[in-house]
Formats: structure tokens, sequence, C-alpha cells
């Protein structure tokens, strides 16, 4: 506990527990209280899975930390309704997307350093062997860290069975889920089924299991160390760009493609299914789509983006026209005040109409060099709160911002009476 705690370099960190009233947050609680060491706050979730043992469970917490003299925050979740506006979510993981959504969002709220969770050693075994089964790799397979800079787990080095001892030895009681003794769901099953079997044949399968993940851990870190020196050179951008000049160069495609992506929400599937594409052929324009972002393959690589939800609406808020050059119109486009519309000589297959996203950078007509946008909007007036709301037009090629609406437009691709076409976006 307290080598979990130095490692987070705050004199006294403000953590926000996960409290169940299982066994292993009630431990994870009285440790941290003990401590004396952090400003410590609780959280609990009623899912009212079990119905009134679900409201039970929830006094036992309010009175524990009543007793202990601990702020808790309570939420309750409504899980079948979430799973009918999320089609294909299971009850396990629907659990899980709500209470840490809540949890990350209290973390904001709250100014806290750090989520405490109760994972122990014999939940790392279990995420391990679940993850053999997934097909993961060395970093799936190396298990849950003990702190990842948003989620601590203090216990992750302690088994099961020494947590039960420490709360006896202290005369804590706690509160007992029924459903984790049932083996329907598939950590359960590896729990009550598959554990205890492993143990009688092998006693010392949850050590020998900690040493693999250990080895993994360390492994895993040299690949990641190969990968982040790859995605430093040959012009590719962590979280932004992948180059083929970095696929080309690097030992092992599909490694560097999940590396790239795993933050992105795409499954090992469709990893799997991307790496096969690029490695067999390039195509500029296939475009592969996760829940929370947009992989786009271009003549240089593979750019990622958010798929922020008004992207998909953006066809609703503007139109492009097509306007021959006629004599006067370039005088007209130099007389539009406000940068309300966007003149451009080349096609719109060439761009991207989407949100603010960090990191945008643009060449502003009338001045030298590149320039960040958010810098630009700062300039401008617009308030970092009101950022992710402008709307910007990206040239595909370059990944660079053309047209910040209301701000700023670049001095690429201007009209010219050499083009006999020229291409305006407005607002419909």
């Amino acid at each position: 506990m307290a080598q979990a705690l130095a490692g987070l370099q705050v004199e006294r960190p403000s953590i926000v527990a996960a409290l169940s009233g299982g066994p292993d947050s009630v431990a994870l609680m009285l440790a941290l209280r003990e401590s004396g060491a952090v400003e410590l706050t609780a959280a609990h979730c009623n899912f009212h899975l079990r119905g009134e043992a679900s409201d039970s469970d929830a006094l036992f917490v309010e009175r524990l930390c009543g007793r202990l003299g601990v702020p808790l925050f309570r939420i309750d979740f409504n899980v079948e309704r979430y799973m009918r506006d999320n089609k294909g979510v299971s009850l396990e993981m629907a659990c899980r997307e709500l209470r840490y959504k809540w949890f990350f969002r209290l973390l904001t709220d709250t100014g806290a350093d750090r989520l405490a969770t109760g994972h122990n050693a014999d939940d790392n075994a279990e995420t391990m062997l679940l993850n053999v089964l997934r097909g993961a790799g060395s970093r799936g397979l190396r298990g849950m860290d003990a702190d990842n800079g948003r989620v601590l787990r203090p216990l992750l080095a302690i088994s099961r069975r020494e947590i039960l001892g420490y709360l006896a030895a202290r005369g804590q009681d706690y509160v007992t889920d029924a459903t984790n003794l049932e083996s329907d769901y598939r950590r359960n099953f590896l729990r009550n089924e598959i554990m205890p079997l492993l143990r009688s044949r092998w006693p010392g399968a949850d050590k020998a299991l900690a040493t693999t993940t250990d080895n993994l851990r360390r492994e895993a870190a040299i690949v990641d160390a190969a990968v982040a020196s790859a995605l430093a050179s040959r012009g590719s951008e962590p979280g932004r760009l992948l180059t083929f000049r970095t696929i080309d160069a690097f030992a092992d495609t599909r490694t560097l493609l999940h590396r790239f992506l795993e933050e992105a929400g795409f499954s090992g599937r469709m990893m799997h299914d991307i790496s096969t594409a690029i490695e067999s052929s390039r195509r500029a324009g296939r475009l592969w789509r996760s829940d929370t972002h947009i992989l786009e393959e271009r003549g240089d690589g593979l750019h990622l983006r958010e798929a922020v939800p008004d992207e998909e609406d953006a066809s609703t808020v503007f139109e492009w026209e097509v306007v021959e050059m006629r004599p006067g119109l370039l005088e007209e486009i130099k007389a539009e005040r406000g940068n309300g519309t966007f003149w451009t000589n080349e096609s719109p297959e060439k761009y991207v109409l989407r949100r603010f996203r960090e990191g945008d950078r643009m060449q502003p007509l009338g001045m030298r060099g590149s320039r960040k946008l958010s810098d630009i909007m700062k300039e401008g007036g617009v308030t970092p709160s009101r950022r992710r709301e402008v709307w910007v037009v990206e040239y595909k090629e370059s990944g660079e911002v053309e047209w910040a609406e209301g701000l700023r437009r670049s001095r690429n691709h201007l009209v010219s009476a050499a083009h006999p076409l020229a291409y305006r976006l407005r607002r419909k």
C-alpha cells in the first residue's frame, strides 16, 4: 500500500475509492483510511440488479463511510435502459461502462489525483487468463497496472485470502454479492471453476501466473519503447498519423498498429483486419470506424481522428456548390467579411468537414508560417469551452486546417482566374 501511494509523488494525494461493499473494496477503504496519507472520498454505484440486496449494500456502504468519517458519493443506474439504448452491450460491459464513466467524471469534478479500486492478485491472474482466451498480445497478457495514471490499484500484489485475513483481524464485516458465487459470467466461471482446478493440480499456480504477468510487463515495456521510437520518426504522430514509411520500417505491422490504435476503441478483430488490408494492398480513401474514432487511409499513411457525433451531420448544416469562374467573382470573394464562407480551387472530395480538435494547425492567409488553431481561436475571443463547437475544413492530404468558420482561412488553394471552377462551402 505504502509503495503504491509513494509512486504518486504527491505529498497528500486526493483519492476517490470505488466502494461496492465487498471484501476487496472494504479492505481498500480501511487500508487507505488507516494510512492517514490521503484525502479520501468513497464512491458507490447502485445498479439495482438484485432488488433489496442492492439497496442493502448501499445502506451498508453509507453506514461504513459514516463510521469512518469518509465523504460518500452515490449514484443509481438503470442498466436495462442503458443496454436497450446501446444494442449489443452485455450486462457486464454495461455496468463497467456506466461506473467508469461516472468515476472519471468524479475525478474531474473533485480534482482528485486518482481513482482507487480493490483489484487484487487473484483478479490480475483472472484478467490475464481472460485476455489469453481473447487472443491478446503482450500488453494484454501483462494484466492490470498498479497505477496507470488515472486508476490506482494498491492491493494488486495481495491475494484474496490475505485480504479476508486482514478484515477478520479487524473484525470488519462486508457484503457478499451472491452473483459472484454463480458461474454464469466468464470471470466468475474462471474464479469458481477453473482457478480451483488449477490450484489443486499446481499449488503454485497463483505465484507462477504473477511471475508470468511481471515478465510480460517487462517485455511489453521493451516493445513500447521500440514503438515509441518508431512513431517519433518518419513523419508519424502518435494518436494522429501512422505513415507508411514507419510501417515499412518496423519489424511487425500488427504490433505497431495495435499500439497506435489501442486507445481508439478498435477491437482486436478489427485491428487484425486493418493490418491484413494494408499489408495486401494500399488504397487511399478506405475508412475503418470504432465507436469513438475514424481511421482513414490516405496516400501517406493512416490518419486517426475522433468520430465527433456532429461530424456525421455536417451535410445537414453545410453544402458545397460549384461556381464557374466569371468576371468579377474574385472581387466578390475578396469583399466577403467574417470568414463565414469557404472558397477553394480544390474539389470537395479533397476535404473533411468536422469540428475542431486539439493539435489542429493552419497556415493563415496574410501571415507567415503555421500556427496552432487554438491560438487563433484565443485571439478571436473563442473561449476554451466553445472550441469544440467550431467547424473546420481539413485538407486530407496534409491534415492541416484550411478554414475555421468565422475565424480564418489558410493561404493554400485560393481561387484564381487560372481555374475554370471554384468551390464554395457555406451554411444551408
